[in-house]
């Protein structure tokens, strides 16, 4: 059976300063992924921000416990 990834938001839909705590899953364990995002604010300006992230032992990575290896950030910023 083949799993494709797949990336969680909760909640779907947030305004400032609200938290969002993203997952992703249907990964090979030990899997090196960069997790990107990308927005256009009211005022036209586009912020991005990417990270790599190493899956656990199930496939799985939490933004809120695992920390980016490299990108724009590094360590936990979830």
């Amino acid at each position: 059976m083949t799993v494709k990834p797949q990336l969680h938001a909760q909640p779907a839909q947030a305004l400032q300063p609200t938290s969002i705590a993203i997952a992703a899953e249907g990964f090979e364990p030990g899997a090196t992924v960069t997790i990107s995002s990308h927005l256009t604010d009211d005022a036209g300006v586009e912020w991005r921000a990417h990270g790599v992230f190493v899956a656990d032992k199930s496939g799985r990575i939490d933004l809120t416990s695992a920390p980016s290896e490299e990108g724009t950030f590094t360590g936990v910023a979830p």
